[in-house]
């Protein structure tokens, strides 16, 4: 696990080995590290105790995944402990936060109500079976990375989709969310309407709720399952913004709203 620390701490770094720790090398990065500049996350997960007597169904849902992708959705951790980052977004929205809120903070709190707002959207477009089809107006993003377009031939551009070259882009809610079309733009603009939000409400924002679009799907073709006598063990490489409790939620039929879930031994 790469960490970036404050400059000022580098004379200490080799004072923090311990019990669970240990630096194995040090070095300055050549440019400014901001949030997001991360390639992905390499993960070996142990679910103890996991129940043998499910063992089949459990590989043939690992199986699922590995063929037909994840949903992305933001994991219960993106919100806060009980929601309380959510719920701080909610008021810097309304315009009630503290006016002395820091700057990085006021936008990861906009940041979760939007990433909230997206959950909502991908958990609408599962429930109608919308999940793997695609609709006139789409944003779709090229897989699995590249730019964004609107969807003309639905035809052309699902078989597109099965085959892996794009994915739909699913709104990030912002003042400059590139635009969906037709009926796509029509269902999300009822996300807007119900929870009675606009793209002028976020604009007042600036650049702190831009906007933007993200993957309702990732392919993850290398995730592995095997049983070990603690446990299934899940190995896999998310890409970044890509959530493993939502892929332990998939796998385990289960929230996942605690570290005593499941035991990631690494992350890189």
């Amino acid at each position: 696990q790469w960490v970036s620390v404050p400059q000022e701490a580098e004379a200490r770094l080799s004072r923090i080995d311990g019990e669970g720790i240990r630096v194995l090398r040090t070095s300055r990065h050549t440019n400014k590290l901001k949030p997001g500049h991360l390639r992905g996350n390499h993960f070996r997960i142990l679910i103890r105790d996991a129940n043998r007597a499910h063992a089949q169904e459990a590989l043939q849902i690992v199986e699922h995944l590995r063929r037909q992708g994840m949903p992305n959705f933001y994991g219960p951790q993106r919100f806060g402990r009980e929601n309380s980052t959510l719920e701080l977004g909610w008021r810097c929205l309304a315009g009630t936060a503290s006016k002395r809120i820091r700057p990085f903070l006021f936008k990861f709190a906009l940041s979760a109500v939007q990433s909230f707002l997206f959950n909502d959207y991908l958990a609408r477009r599962m429930r109608d079976g919308f999940l793997r089809v695609v609709l006139p107006g789409d944003v779709m993003l090229k897989w699995p990375f590249g730019g964004m377009f609107v969807v003309e031939d639905v035809a052309e551009e699902q078989r597109r989709f099965d085959t892996r070259e794009t994915v739909m882009g699913g709104p990030m809610f912002g003042s400059r969310t590139f635009p969906a079309a037709g009926l796509a733009a029509t269902r999300e603009h009822a996300i807007l309407q119900e929870y009675q939000l606009s793209p002028a409400t976020f604009a007042r924002f600036g650049k702190l709720a831009t906007g933007t679009r993200r993957h309702n799907l990732v392919y993850i073709d290398d995730l592995m399952a095997e049983w070990e006598p603690d446990g299934l063990r899940l190995a896999l490489t998310l890409p970044a913004g890509s959530y493993a409790t939502v892929l332990l939620q998939e796998v385990m039929k289960a929230p996942t709203d605690s570290a005593e879930d499941g035991d990631a031994e690494d992350a890189d």
